[in-house]
């Protein structure tokens, strides 16, 4: 498990790449359980109080599958399928960790200033910087994740990074009842 956790941050810091990772359907499996947990924790902590603690925990998990799914179909179409594990592993891994890295940073802002938004107007304090930061460096592990995995440019990696996320929460707000 240390040595997981130690790929893992070094993936984070660019230094390792997804295929240090070992192969494992066990591993894919607990790493994206434990992002859709942060996922529904974090989100629930943080951003909405109409939302109910269920929808959640359902949309998290449902994000994390699709996520999962929209990987491997990209890894089919360059015939790469079998990066698919290590892929994900990387991914969900990374983002758990970045993630635990985040939350406290919002939950300090929350308590500074009481919500994300004061009179309609954002308000910015050292903490909400610090998460938007955790958040950017995130993306780009994402970036460099699927980059590394695809073998490809980093232009590519950028706008396929920003679909895969984008179209991941579309599809999980959609499949998430109300």
């Amino acid at each position: 498990m240390h040595n997981l956790i130690k790929i893992l941050i070094h993936i984070c810091l660019f230094r390792a790449k997804p295929q240090d990772l070992p192969t494992s359907q066990q591993l894919a499996i607990v790493s994206g359980f434990m992002l859709a947990l942060i996922g529904a924790f974090g989100g629930n902590i943080s951003l909405d109080d109409n939302i109910s603690a269920g929808t959640m925990t359902i949309f998290s998990f449902i994000q994390v599958v699709v996520l999962g799914a929209l990987i491997w179909l990209i890894l089919q179409k360059k015939q790469l399928a079998e990066r698919w594990y290590q892929a994900v592993t990387a991914m969900f891994g990374t983002q758990t960790l970045l993630t635990l890295l985040t939350m406290p940073m919002i939950n300090w802002h929350l308590r500074i200033a009481g919500s994300l938004v004061f009179d309609e107007k954002l308000v910015i304090t050292i903490p909400l910087l610090t998460a938007g930061i955790l958040a950017v460096w995130a993306y780009a592990v994402a970036i460099y994740i699927v980059r590394i995995t695809l073998e490809t440019t980093l232009s590519s990696a950028f706008f396929l990074t920003i679909f895969i996320f984008i179209a991941s929460n579309v599809i999980a707000l959609t499949l998430t009842p109300r």
